[in-house]
């Protein structure tokens, strides 16, 4: 892997979210990796309509693949399809960056979902890997699933103000000061992607690449970051090719 420039592209829209941190915390992790901020990428690649091209990966139905879903809406939608959006927004890079000298990071606050053939759904995801990865605010929010308690008593209808005060501090909420340290974790994680080619998650729940389900595995990860000892391994030699 000889991926060096990492273009991190921010959000100005998404509260509590530090990119210059993310940027120099990232450059300390990766020290063979050059990291740039740069505009939001519609901004930056001039696209037009970028409105109308992230509806075109819209998602209405979270019960029907891509390829199924209506085309006619009264509204627009709120999720995506973060593959399709993904190929979508690599057409608009330059040639000159597609190559693996280029790592590509989107800040996002569009919620980004996956279709999962097991079980026939959209799931939410917090990153999307690859040309250009996705990191997604709400996906931060609303893909590792909250304590399972929480769940029992939100039910049923609109969650009760005294029950969310309950869980206090035990998931990350929109414009939670957390925010900031839960997308470095997984800007590792879209960085190992390039590191393992195409692998970058663990088994070992102490490594910052583990791949949490839960919010109480990612804000383990967020209090104890680290890698464990065969990622660490491949951080060393990533780094001694500087």
């Amino acid at each position: 892997m000889d991926s060096h420039n990492v273009h991190i592209y921010r959000n100005d829209s998404v509260p509590n979210l530090n990119t210059n941190f993310i940027a120099a915390e990232g450059s300390k992790i990766f020290q063979s990796c050059s990291f740039d901020i740069r505009n939001p990428f519609d901004a930056y690649w001039k696209v037009d309509d970028f409105h109308e091209l992230c509806q075109s990966a819209s998602i209405f139905d979270t019960k029907q693949p891509f390829e199924r879903q209506s085309k006619v809406a009264e509204d627009d939608s709120e999720l995506y399809d973060g593959f399709v959006l993904q190929r979508l927004l690599c057409s608009m890079i330059s040639d000159e960056e597609l190559n693996s000298q280029h790592i590509h990071i989107i800040l996002t606050e569009k919620l980004t979902c996956t279709f999962d053939e097991d079980d026939w759904r959209y799931h939410a995801r917090s990153v999307i890997c690859g040309v250009p990865s996705m990191i997604s605010a709400s996906g931060i929010v609303e893909a590792p699933a909250r304590p399972k308690e929480y769940y029992y008593l939100a039910r049923p209808g609109p969650v009760d103000p005294q029950v969310s005060k309950e869980f206090e501090g035990r998931f990350i909420e929109h414009g939670d000061n957390r925010l900031t340290s839960a997308v470095l974790v997984y800007l590792a994680q879209t960085i190992f992607f390039f590191i393992t080619d195409g692998d970058p998650f663990c088994k070992d729940h102490k490594c910052i690449l583990f791949n949490a389900h839960w919010q109480e595995e990612l804000l383990r990860n967020l209090q104890n970051p680290g890698f464990c000892d065969m990622h660490e391994e491949l951080l060393k030699k990533f780094n001694s090719n500087r």
